[in-house]
């Protein structure tokens, strides 16, 4: 099991029942804060200045943002079953870590070409506070439990491979309708 150092177990067990929809909400705050325009310049990092209607860096934020609530209804919620295939919690930390990172450098590259801080919109504000919200709470996402064995799945052998005798398919029939052939499922 990868284990993650800096977070406290204390902080995990506390805050891991607040984590999983204040997530959704992060992405969801996401999503709304890159429909919005992030910038007043139309000039600046390929016109990010018109709401309703994303540009390519506001496109990849939607993206990441789309990426987590997918990781996070795999790790409670009704894709849980794509959650037990990978460690969805360390999948989200460090989506929701690059999502800061990603916002961080958009509003830092806009601060720089646009002549300072007072050129960003509310959106690109929005989105940089849900990225540092979402990074907060996946961060303490309870970790995958790979400590409970899944036993492998093991299809039943059905009546028609069970021997040369059967491959007729009169046999076949017969078997098919006297309640004898194993279902697959």
């Amino acid at each position: 099991m990868i284990t993650i150092p800096n977070i406290p177990e204390s902080v995990v067990v506390k805050h891991g029942s607040k984590a999983w929809p204040l997530g959704l909400a992060g992405a969801g705050l996401l999503i709304i804060g890159s429909l919005l325009s992030w910038c007043f310049d139309p000039q600046v990092l390929g016109n990010l200045s018109i709401s309703l209607n994303p540009g390519g860096l506001q496109i990849m934020a939607i993206a990441l943002a789309l990426l987590a609530v997918i990781l996070l209804l795999a790790h409670q919620g009704p894709l849980t079953a794509l959650g037990q295939w990978a460690d969805t919690a360390l999948a989200l930390r460090a989506l929701a870590t690059w999502a800061l990172l990603f916002m961080t450098v958009v509003l830092v590259a806009i601060t720089v070409e646009a002549g300072g801080l007072v050129n960003i919109e509310p959106g690109g504000w929005i989105s940089l506070a849900a990225g540092s919200r979402s990074s907060e709470r996946c961060c303490s996402l309870p970790p995958h439990d790979w400590s409970c064995p899944r036993k492998p799945a093991t299809l039943p052998k059905p009546g028609f491979l069970a021997g040369p005798r059967s491959w007729s398919s009169s046999s076949l029939w017969r078997q098919s309708f006297s309640g004898r052939l194993t279902p697959w499922v």
